[in-house]
C-alpha cells in the first residue's frame, strides 16, 4: 500500500484539544477491525507527529500484517501523479492501483488530482469526508 500526501500548513484553529467535562468518561477506541497491521502502524507513526495531540492512541487490529506501506512526500499534485506512475511502472511496489491512497487536507486539491488522473488514464475513486458541512 502507498500513501502520499501533501505537506499544507496546518491551521491551529481547525486543531483544537478535547475537553473532558468533570463527571464524564473518556471511552477510546482503540481496535481497528477493517486495516491491516501495516496501515495500523503507519497511521499510528503518523498521528505521533502530530504535536497538538493531547494524548497518543495505539490502534491495534487482529487482522494480518498485509503489505508493507510507502510513505513518500511531495509538494505538487502533479508531482505525485508522475510518482505514482513511475512506482507503477516497477511491478515490485505498485501491484494495483487500488492499493494506493492519497491522503490531502482540503477538498479542492482533490480536483487537481482527478484532472491529472484523467489526463494520465489512471483509475481513481474519492472518498471524502466532509469536517465542515454547511447549515
Amino acid at each position: 500500500m502507498l500513501w502520499l500526501h501533501l505537506k499544507i500548513p496546518t491551521d491551529s484553529k481547525i486543531v483544537k484539544p478535547l475537553k473532558i467535562e468533570a463527571g464524564r468518561t473518556d471511552i477510546r477506541l482503540n481496535k481497528n477491525y477493517r486495516s491491516t497491521r501495516c496501515i495500523d502502524e503507519a497511521a499510528s507513526c503518523l498521528i505521533q507527529n502530530n504535536s497538538k495531540r493531547s494524548q497518543l492512541k495505539n490502534v491495534l487490529t487482529d487482522n494480518s500484517s498485509g503489505s508493507k506501506v510507502t510513505s513518500c512526500s511531495a509538494g505538487l499534485k502533479t508531482f505525485v501523479v508522475d510518482k505514482i506512475l513511475e512506482m507503477s511502472s516497477d511491478l515490485q511496489q505498485i501491484t494495483c492501483f487500488c492499493n494506493v491512497a492519497i491522503l490531502y487536507r482540503r477538498q479542492v486539491s482533490g480536483k487537481a488530482f482527478q484532472m491529472a488522473f484523467r489526463d494520465r488514464k489512471i483509475p481513481f475513486n474519492i472518498h471524502g469526508v466532509a469536517f465542515y458541512r454547511k447549515k
